[in-house]
């Protein structure tokens, strides 16, 4: 009787493997298509002009972000481009490692070269996992808890900012999408304050594989704008 479950059980998992596929990062994003690389500009200073939102000026990013995508659908390289005044841009590179399919660690490198930050990822199961981030001295600085659905995308999660050993930011989220799979609201819980609030994603353009392309994020509870972005997504032949 045993033998039977264990059998039928492993037959119903491997069934829903076959259905819904390996995990990939393109899933776990909702990105659709096969996305070569992604570069996003961040924007806080935001207006509404002719009936929707843009940035007050395309030149006067926050940050901006490029992903890079390897062909399995990984995410293996990510840069951040940040101003350290109003004309100087200085560039962070976070360079991924993988171990049978999955990312378990990623290192994290300053403008200046050096490794800053290592980051370790380990897997519960096939749909959870958890990122620590240590600095260059082994102190944690940054936890975060990651749930995926059935399809891989990611749906809810948790994260944590460490100073000197106590947890200074906690917050938790759950996404909500639509049927295509694209995200359009979550709730946000602020741990520490025990205070709630939803983000609206409003996505005024998609390209031409439906991933969205221009998109404003709006606090609904206190009727602010979080950030606005663009991006550009480049993709495979």
């Amino acid at each position: 009787m045993t033998t039977k479950f264990i059998t039928t059980f492993n037959f119903l998992f491997a069934l829903t493997i076959s259905s819904f596929g390996q995990h990939t990062d393109l899933k776990e994003y909702g990105l659709k298509g096969k996305v070569k690389s992604i570069k996003t500009m961040h924007y806080k200073d935001v207006m509404f002009s002719n009936g929707q939102w843009m940035p007050i000026s395309f030149e006067k990013f926050s940050y901006s972000t490029v992903w890079h995508f390897n062909e399995q659908g990984f995410l293996d390289t990510s840069k951040t481009n940040l101003f350290t005044n109003q004309d100087s841009l200085i560039t962070n590179v976070l360079i991924y490692d993988f171990k049978n399919g999955k990312k378990v660690s990623g290192k994290y490198y300053n403008y200046q070269g050096e490794m800053s930050e290592l980051y370790n990822i380990s897997w519960t199961d096939q749909y959870t996992y958890t990122t620590i981030t240590t600095d260059s001295n082994g102190t944690k600085t940054f936890e975060s808890t990651s749930w995926l659905n059935n399809e891989y995308r990611d749906n809810k999660g948790e994260y944590k900012r460490y100073e000197n050993g106590k947890v200074v930011f906690h917050e938790k989220y759950s996404d909500i999408f639509d049927t295509t799979g694209t995200l359009i609201k979550a709730e946000f819980t602020n741990v520490i304050e025990n205070r709630n609030y939803f983000v609206l994603y409003k996505h005024s353009e998609l390209d031409k594989n439906n991933n969205p392309i221009i998109t404003t994020q709006i606090n609904i509870t206190d009727g602010t704008i979080r950030k606005m972005t663009i991006r550009y997504i480049e993709y495979y032949d």
